[in-house]
Order: structure tokens, then C-alpha cells, then sequence
């Protein structure tokens, strides 16, 4: 069976928070399995755990949505693995790049403002958006806000920000 025939992997981070709880329990896109990991399902601080992981669940993509939990870990795995990589992120979107480095080119930085990153209920729109996300080859940066206002910026070769709002 070809990546093609197979349904689309997705691994998440996070699953203890809301939104990877969301993404993996409130997903339901045809064509795409989602399968989480907490903290003690994958070790972030453990490189060689990162790509066993990645490896193992053959993943297309990897969606890190814990942000208090490091990720150029999770990022090397997937870079060597070709998986996509979406870092969603509550902070600076500047430090998210020089944590993930030279392998932004093939990710997405996910940017919540502080009242959407901090919604109590569950986002069942922003999980789908992410996992949709991974579909398109539009790398970059997303900046999303609870009002629903959405602007992506692609990422230029030498790594400054080229904006283009959607």
C-alpha cells in the first residue's frame, strides 16, 4: 500500500491540554488518522525517542501543541522522517523560528492570540484548521484570533517573514 492508498498520519503532542485532546478525540477527517502522545508517550526532551516514534507510526505529519515542552526535538525527528511539522505556538513567533531553525522551511508555525489560546472550551475549528493545515504545502506563519481573523505569512529562503493576509 502507497502513501497515497493509506490514510494521512498524524501524530500530536499534548494530548494532557485541550487542544491536542480535541485534535485527537474531536477529529474526524475522512483520510486522516490521528494518534496522540502525553508526556510519557513521547519523551520531547529525548531525541532518539522523538524518532523512534516517528519512525514507528510512519507519520506524515507532526502537530506540537505544547508549547511549554520543547520542540527541536520533535523537529529534527520529523524533518529526518519527511512528516510535516505544525508548532503551535502562544508566544513570540520570531523564537518559535530559531527554535525549530533551519527546518521552518517545512513548517507550520500556528501563532493563537492570548483569549483563543486560552478559550475553555474545546476548538473543535481550530483542531480541524490544524489537521487541514497539513494538507496544503503553505508554510509559514499563521497568526489566528478568537474573532476568527487569520493572516499567514510565508517563510522567504533567507528566513524573514513575507506577508500575504488570507
Amino acid at each position: 500500500m502507497t502513501a497515497k492508498e493509506r490514510a494521512l498520519r498524524v501524530i500530536v503532542t499534548g494530548t494532557e491540554g485541550e487542544l491536542g485532546n480535541t485534535l485527537v478525540y474531536g477529529t474526524n477527517e475522512p483520510g486522516i488518522a490521528v494518534l496522540g502522545f502525553s508526556r510519557s508517550g513521547m519523551d520531547v526532551n529525548d531525541l532518539e525517542h522523538c524518532r523512534q516514534v516517528v519512525k514507528r507510526y510512519q507519520a506524515d505529519a507532526v502537530i506540537h501543541c505544547e508549547p511549554a515542552l520543547p520542540i527541536r526535538n520533535v523537529a529534527l525527528a520529523a524533518n529526518e522522517f519527511g512528516a510535516k511539522l505544525v508548532y503551535v505556538i502562544q508566544g513570540d513567533a520570531s523564537e518559535a523560528e530559531k527554535e525549530i531553525g533551519p527546518l521552518a522551511h517545512r513548517a507550520y508555525i500556528v501563532q493563537l492570540d492570548r483569549e483563543l489560546a486560552h478559550s475553555p472550551e474545546p476548538n473543535k475549528e481550530l483542531s480541524t484548521f490544524l489537521v487541514r493545515l497539513v494538507l496544503t504545502d503553505n508554510y509559514g506563519l499563521y497568526q489566528l484570533s478568537a474573532s476568527g481573523e487569520l493572516a499567514w505569512h510565508a517563510f522567504k529562503q533567507h528566513k524573514t517573514w513575507r506577508s500575504s493576509v488570507r
